[in-house]
């Protein structure tokens, strides 16, 4: 089950939906990009503690997506020096709705091939 949650820097704004489904997409974004205007509200989804991704409205109708990676992707030498951390920016509403479809639809090592 996917939980979504937004929640500002200094802990006065926090808000988790439970069962999230591809519904629910238009509605989070909306709500991202209301918040996230003013710098202060992160939106993440998670399947997990370990498994999530954070979304931040940076402004210019761009979307910053950060996420630890879970999984090794490529060949061995790509593997090796992989950087920890998968960060993507999403154009627009349909580049961030076509990330949260494929983390909600596809597992972790199918996102991370995707997205690294």
């Amino acid at each position: 089950m996917i939980k979504a949650e937004f929640f500002d820097i200094d802990g006065t704004y926090h808000r988790e939906i439970h069962g999230i489904s591809l519904d629910n997409i238009d509605e989070l974004i909306s709500e991202a990009r209301e918040k996230g205007g003013s710098g202060m509200v992160s939106l993440a989804l998670s399947r997990s503690t370990k498994d999530y991704i954070n979304i931040d409205y940076v402004g210019k109708d761009q979307f910053l997506v950060q996420t630890e990676r879970m999984v090794k992707t490529g060949t061995f030498w790509q593997r090796l020096f992989q950087y920890p951390r998968i960060e993507h920016t999403a154009d627009g509403d349909l580049g961030v709705k076509e990330l949260l479809i494929n983390y909600i639809e596809r597992d972790r090592g199918e996102f991370e091939t995707i997205y690294s």
